[in-house]
Parts: structure tokens; C-alpha cells; sequence
């Protein structure tokens, strides 16, 4: 979601209810070369300041969030930042549409009214970002629709809160996406693309999951979700049971060979858990080892390795920076 297309932001910030984390790059070009991070901070904010919301202001006190921005980045006048929302911010929605419109301002009105109608939500009051991809001819899933558009929703109220608490902090946001999807695009460009693979993101207490087919999303779930490593079993097996029931229903013909299931998470918070499917008990096990014999899944977990870029020594853990980076690396 391009707001102000003046310059290319060093600077990504990484919001939560939590805290807000920088991540500011050396400057070269990526991916021709290897990048790293210059500096990555983290800052934690007082209990209340932020309360996330899709249609509510998220912000109690803007002033009070400009000065928590400040002291974690410093005085720096007009800085180009880049904004990564949490997914509680947004209204996401994956929508499908026989034709499209070859003008972009009908083509933009016709989501906008999709929008509407299927979230219920006022899109003429929000600011919408979104992306076409090509349905697979041939293929029975895509129920003779032709286009899939990933749409991003985020009400005017809650975005001009954090674009004013930038601008009073001195910074300049001229980028702003929802953490979900920022991480699902850093992540698909660095990882082999099958015919139908997962995705999975546990970062800051969400869960955000995408279903991939033909390189195309087919389903997509986005919730909070406690750190119990039991919830998160039960909502990975969950979202892959009910994409292989709508693949079923569709007629579309299963994958033979395994899928790959890419998890994103925090190296401390390995399931370690599964639940028995006789039983109903929790046991201790591997995740790969729970899911890959009941649902065809090969469990690969993204490392702070699999991303072309040098981290700093730091306390922060890698992931808490990770969607700010994303904001900067989709530039």
C-alpha cells in the first residue's frame, strides 16, 4: 500500500500492542548483494497505548506513541519509514471474479464494492491494497472464475492515528502492509514454489496461514492465537484438513507426493506438543512427524538463514524485526 511515493525508505518499523521494533538497512542494492541490518531496535510500549482494531482507533495517546518513536529511532527530521500493521489492523479477504475490468480505476471500484458486499464493511472509508493472480485454467477448484484478487482493507480512522504519530515523531511513512502478508511475500521469494504448498506464520501471537495452488492463494486464515503450542497444532491441522475438504468437494485431484509445509516462528517456540488423534491427548512429538503421515506434509521451519541478509548482534530475537524488513525488502 503505497502512500507517498517520494523515496525509497531505509527504515521499517514493525508494530504490535506490545512494542514496536526498527529494523534500518545498510544501503546497497538487494538482492544483487548481500544486505545487512544497520541497527535493530526494539521499544516496549506502556499497557493500553495500542489496542488493535479493525475499525476502532487502535492509539489512546498519538503524542504519547510519538515519543516512544522517537526514543527508539531518535531526532531524525522527515525520515522515509516503512509501517508493517498488525493483521488485526486489516479486513483480508481473498475474492474471485469471472472478468476484470482493464481499467484500473473500475477495476479498483469493482473490489471496492466486493469489498462491501462480502465483509460488510464501508470500503469507501478504507484505503485498499491489492494483488491479481490467474486462476489455473483447467482447474475444477477454481469453480470457472478466472481471477483471484488478495485484497487489504484498513479503515481511514486507524491508519491516519499511526501515519499522525509518525509524522509527529518527525518520520515520513511513505509504505505501509499488514504484517501476514508482508511475511508471506519475503517468505515465497526465498523458498521453492511446488504446485501446492503451505505457509504458516506464529509471530507476536498471530496466526496467519496461507494455501497455495498453482501459484495462486486458495485459502487463507488470519486469527490471535494463545502461545500453547496445542492451539497451534490444532489450527495447522485444522486450516489443511478444510483446504484438502474444499480441493475434495471441488473435484480437483489431491497431490500424491507431499507438500511442503514452510513454518514461521520464534526458535523458543517449537511445538512440542500434538494432539493424539485416538486419544485426544496431548503427547510430546515433532510437529513434521504429527502432520506428514495424516495430511501429506513435509514440515521445513524458516531459519534466519533462509533470508539473504546479515543480522546484527543483538538481544532482540531476529523474528521480532522480521515483518519491518519485509516492509523494506518488497521496495
Amino acid at each position: 500500500m503505497q502512500l507517498f511515493p517520494v523515496q525509497t525508505p531505509s527504515i521499517g518499523l514493525s508494530l504490535t500492542a506490545q512494542a514496536v521494533t526498527s529494523v534500518e538497512l545498510s544501503s546497497s542494492l538487494w538482492p544483487s548483494r548481500r544486505r545487512s541490518i544497520r541497527a535493530l531496535k526494539r521499544h516496549n510500549l506502556a499497557t493500553d497505548l495500542v489496542r488493535l482494531s479493525t475499525d476502532e482507533n487502535n492509539i489512546s495517546e498519538v503524542t504519547a506513541f510519538a515519543r516512544d518513536l522517537t526514543t527508539l529511532i531518535g531526532s531524525r527530521r522527515c525520515a522515509s519509514v516503512a509501517l508493517s500493521l498488525p493483521n488485526q489492523c486489516a479486513h483480508i479477504a481473498l475474492l474471485d471474479f469471472d472478468v476484470l475490468p482493464e481499467n484500473p480505476a473500475e477495476c479498483a471500484s469493482l473490489i471496492r464494492w466486493r469489498l462491501e458486499k462480502d465483509l460488510q464493511i464501508p470500503a469507501a472509508d478504507c484505503r485498499v491494497a491489492y494483488r491479481i493472480f490467474q486462476l489455473p485454467a483447467g482447474d475444477k477448484f477454481s469453480d470457472c472464475s478466472q481471477h483471484r484478487i488478495l485484497a487489504a482493507a484498513i479503515r481511514n480512522n486507524v491508519l491516519t492515528q499511526y501515519e499522525q504519530t509518525c509524522e509527529q515523531a518527525g518520520l515520513l511513512p511513505v509504505e505501509v502492509g499488514v504484517q501476514g502478508l508482508q511475511l508471506f511475500d519475503l517468505s515465497r521469494a526465498m523458498i521453492r514454489q511446488d504446485d501446492e504448498w503451505f505457509f504458516a506464520s506464529f509471530l507476536d501471537d498471530q496466526f496467519f496461514f496461507v494455501a497455495v495452488r498453482h501459484a495462486c492463494p486458495f485459502l487463507l486464515r488470519s486469527k490471535p492465537l494463545p502461545k500453547a503450542p496445542a492451539h497451534r497444532q490444532r489450527e495447522l491441522i485444522a486450516s489443511i484438513q478444510y483446504y484438502d475438504e474444499r480441493c475434495a468437494s471441488m473435484g480437483a485431484k489431491p497431490q500424491s507426493s507431499p507438500r511442503s509445509l514452510y513454518i514461521l516462528e520464534n526458535d523458543s517456540d517449537h511445538p512440542s506438543e500434538r494432539l493424539d488423534p485416538t486419544t485426544g491427548d496431548n503427547t510430546p512429538a515433532a510437529l513434521d512427524m504429527t502432520m506428514t503421515d495424516s495430511l501429506r506434509v513435509n514440515v521445513c521451519s524458516l531459519k534466519k538463514d533462509f533470508l539473504p541478509i546479515s543480522w546484527p548482534a543483538s538481544d532482540i530475537h531476529w523474528t521480532s524485526g522480521l515483518s519491518a524488513l519485509a516492509s523494506l525488502s518488497m521496495q
